[in-house]
């Protein structure tokens, strides 16, 4: 367990405003490398390595097609690595510039953490980047544009078919990735909490809004039985998930929050100050790793 404090210097605080309180921070959603994750990065960085020592040695011979193409592979490689980091825990390094502070005429002054956007960014990424690859190695086999990008087993006509057909399904998937929408944010006010949505792809387009008073809340604690962060709010006549991961805040530094204003009815006017956000401050990573190993022992110790 970790007290944070949040950081804001005396001078900073508002007149005749009392400073904000410690978090109790729990590693509920810990950072696990696991040896699956170490040998998936170092999979990953060699052929990082590889690609790119063939696209510079592209350069240098002037092959443009095997620069484009390798270089597109390079992005799927460290499109799929930031992936693999975020399934491990790696959310949130720093308090996100985008949580702030949120006025509106119902329920006055709040703290409104936004959407994250990286999921989808990388999977964009990704495909996309799949997609030049795929249509840059049929192109090259079929005008001779330089060195053909195909693997020996498939270096054939029927090969830059099949690539051809692949990239031209990844550039469309792209299209659609990239102009889908796919927004929830939280806002929490003195009076409860706000979860907003709005998902948009191409023809289909839904929003909903709800509204969750801190006194309809029986009681809030992790979701046990999936392992994304999903923090449910039981309330009398039914539960109520909130998908952190949709989120640009740290799991556990919001369930600590949440958990610390649905106990402390006096704390809950602290959300309509100016300084509100710094509430939803995480350790560094470094400390959140060394806080998920002793918890695990201290686990391992009560077996």
């Amino acid at each position: 367990m970790k007290r944070i404090e949040p950081r804001m210097s005396a001078e900073e605080l508002p007149d005749g405003s009392e400073e904000l309180p410690a978090i109790e921070w729990v590693p509920q959603w810990p950072i696990e490398i696991s040896d699956r994750c170490v040998a998936t990065q170092v999979i990953l960085a060699a052929l990082g390595v590889l690609f790119l020592g063939v696209a510079v040695m592209g350069a240098v011979e002037g092959q443009t097609g095997m620069v484009i193409g390798f270089g597109a592979m390079l992005l799927v490689v460290a499109g799929t690595s930031g992936m693999t980091f975020a399934g491990s825990g790696f959310r949130a390094r720093r308090l996100s510039r985008r949580i702030g502070q949120y006025a509106d005429d119902v329920h006055g002054r709040g703290v409104l953490i936004p959407s994250s956007r990286t999921a989808l960014r990388l999977i964009v990424g990704v495909v996309g980047a799949t997609a030049v690859a795929a249509i840059t190695a049929a192109v090259v086999r079929y005008t001779g544009w330089g060195e053909s990008l195909l693997p020996f087993a498939h270096d054939s006509h029927a090969g830059a078919a099949v690539a051809g057909i692949v990239g031209g399904i990844a550039l469309v998937l792209t299209l659609i990735l990239a102009t889908a929408r796919s927004d929830a944010d939280l806002t929490l006010y003195p009076s409860g909490m706000r979860r907003r949505t709005h998902g948009r792809v191409l023809w289909w387009n839904r929003r909903s809004e709800s509204f969750i008073a801190w006194d309809d809340i029986a009681s809030i604690g992790p979701r046990m039985d999936v392992a994304d962060p999903v923090i449910t709010l039981q309330l009398a006549s039914r539960c109520v998930n909130i998908d952190v991961d949709d989120l640009v805040t740290e799991p556990n530094t919001l369930l600590a929050l949440l958990r610390l204003l649905g106990e402390s009815p006096h704390r809950r006017d602290l959300l309509a100050r100016a300084d509100a956000r710094l509430m939803l401050t995480s350790p560094p990573v470094g400390e959140r790793i060394r806080l998920a190993r002793r918890a695990r022992r201290d686990r391992r110790a009560a077996k």
